[in-house]
């Protein structure tokens, strides 16, 4: 009798899912290899988009406020994406994805400005990306991998 009741549940029998070995690793889409070539071009558009709206001081900074928070949910979706790898490599791909974008975003500030930028500022700028992606990748891989993957299409 006590082996009946732990084997069903509320009337149901329990399903049992075979255990998956250490070394086989859960597939993904083809999507996912894509992920970070399309996460670094909404990243760019969104740069651009940001670079239209700069006339005052304080436009400037609500524009780079938003563009970043953007560029965060971007990388945090190309980390959900991955994070069934694993969350280290989950963050090494919204990294990725930051690294591809950069060029982008650096060309379109030189275009829209005709200026070039210093060596240092080049330095501080990716610094600061490869920061930010690895924070946003560590949150779209762990605590908003939930919430994130039932927005993606076929999750």
């Amino acid at each position: 009798m006590a082996r009946a009741s732990q084997s069903r549940r509320n009337g149901a029998a329990r399903q049992r899912t075979p255990a998956r070995s250490s070394r086989q690793t859960p597939k993904l889409g083809r999507g996912a290899w894509l992920a970070p070539i399309f996460g670094a071009t909404i990243i760019v558009a969104l740069a651009w988009a940001a670079s239209l709206e700069q006339a005052t001081p304080e436009i400037f900074v609500v524009a780079s406020l938003v563009m970043t928070i953007a560029e965060g949910v971007v990388l945090a979706f190309v980390a959900a994406i991955w994070s069934p790898r694993g969350v280290p490599i989950a963050i090494g791909m919204a990294v990725l994805t930051a690294l591809l974008a950069t060029p982008g975003r650096w060309e379109l500030a030189t275009l829209r400005t005709g200026q070039t930028p210093q060596s240092l500022d080049l330095v501080e700028d990716l610094a600061a990306n490869l920061a930010w992606a690895v924070f946003a990748g560590l949150a779209g891989a762990t605590i908003l991998r939930e919430r994130l993957t039932r927005l993606l299409p076929r999750r």
